[in-house]
């Protein structure tokens, strides 16, 4: 039968064969060196008018996106990158699956045959911290895409020696995306292949922009710039990190998260591609603390209330007097910078005849405090109105 060896394309299974030479169109006999044909026999390579030839399956070459060999430690699952496989003689029959192994982790996937000469496999996520794997294909029966190459493989597919495959780390996800802006909210960090013993940080960007302060204009051309803060993170496993936020020097808003890998940004991983930041949301709040701790019934004592996420732009704070943060008895409050905010006590003693009243500081959008705390301060009053703060109800 005629036959291209080198177009394996033409092939549906990687059959054995029988190859004549002919001479014009005369069979040339198989002899045993030249003096008389060797009958067939069942064992012989040769007899008769023919030979056998055997074709096996192989592959010549795996690549993602058509040209490196690596892709995130979370594996396809993470971004939906697949390896290519260009080789001959695939069968639809048959079951084959790829190996990434090193001394610490083995994993395999199972391969889908495209075409007699091309298979696609997924990436397999990678267990322990990102390192360079060898790769191997491997032709047997499989019960489960995630089984061990050890449990099922029972024939190595010839094919490049040598072949490994990068696995890099990115990370994926946080467990919160807003935090106060006073500091030290844990934020979890979710991603694949972090590497013990190495040094990580968070990164938190503010980017100055007009809607970052309510009057942008009445800020000095210094004050009017981006910057960023670091905080070290905590390995806990290959999988997860975590760092506490840092102290919001800055209004209440939006901020951008990044991780950093010393001095490298590590890589976030999406279906949509590779990224380097999300947003984290910082909101303002204001620590329950009041100074001085006695004002009089007449009010005019100024009051200094600390918190952060303030802005000093905004003629938008007001302190409220009152058992109900709704109520009229109110003065306006000025914030100084991100920490501080000042206040007159309102002359509640010309209107009420109370012995303590509690203190509330509002914006616009209500009360400025910590989500789901009520944080309060009351004045006790003689002659004067003393300040305690109350335990939060959360």
């Amino acid at each position: 039968m005629p036959c291209d060896v080198d177009d394996p394309g033409i092939l549906s299974v990687p059959p054995m064969v029988s190859v004549s030479i002919y001479r014009g169109n005369t069979l040339v006999q198989f002899t045993d060196g030249g003096l008389a044909p060797v009958p067939p026999l069942a064992d012989n390579i040769c007899a008769g008018d023919a030979c056998r030839f055997e074709f096996f399956t192989n592959w010549l070459s795996a690549s993602v996106n058509g040209s490196v060999m690596e892709g995130n430690a979370g594996g396809t699952g993470a971004d939906g990158m697949q390896v290519s496989i260009v080789g001959a003689g695939f069968s639809l029959n048959q079951s084959y699956h790829c190996k990434f192994e090193t001394d610490n982790a083995s994993v395999t996937t199972l391969a889908t045959v495209v075409a007699v000469d091309r298979m696609l496999c997924n990436v397999s996520e990678w267990p322990v911290k990102a390192e360079t794997a060898r790769f191997d294909i491997w032709q047997g029966n499989m019960s489960s895409a995630t089984s061990r190459a050890s449990d099922v493989a029972d024939v190595l597919l010839p094919g490049p020696n040598n072949t490994y495959f990068e696995y890099y780390t990115v990370w994926q996800q946080v467990t919160v995306s807003t935090a106060l802006a006073n500091g030290g909210t844990k934020v979890t960090i979710q991603g694949f292949g972090f590497q013990p013993r190495s040094h990580y940080h968070c990164k938190f960007v503010f980017t100055y922009t007009n809607s970052s302060y309510i009057q942008p204009s009445l800020l000095m051309q210094h004050e009017q710039m981006s910057s960023e803060m670091q905080t070290m993170a905590t390995i806990l496993s290959s999988k997860e990190l975590s760092c506490p936020t840092p102290i919001w020097l800055y209004p209440a808003g939006q901020g951008l998260l990044s991780l950093l890998h010393g001095a490298s940004l590590v890589p976030l991983v999406t279906l949509q591609g590779l990224g380097q930041e999300v947003r984290f949301d910082f909101s303002s709040g204001w620590d329950g603390m009041v100074e001085p701790s006695r004002a009089s019934s007449g009010g005019g004592i100024t009051l200094t209330l600390t918190g952060n996420g303030f802005d000093k732009t905004s003629e938008d704070y007001e302190c409220v007097f009152c058992n109900d943060y709704l109520s009229s008895y109110r003065t306006a409050a000025k914030a100084l910078n991100s920490t501080t905010i000042v206040c007159e006590a309102f002359p509640i003693g010309k209107y009420l005849m109370v012995s303590e009243a509690k203190l509330w500081l509002v914006a616009s959008a209500g009360l400025v405090s910590p989500k789901k705390c009520n944080l309060s301060v009351l004045f006790s009053v003689a002659r004067h109105f003393h300040v305690n703060r109350i335990s939060s109800g959360r």
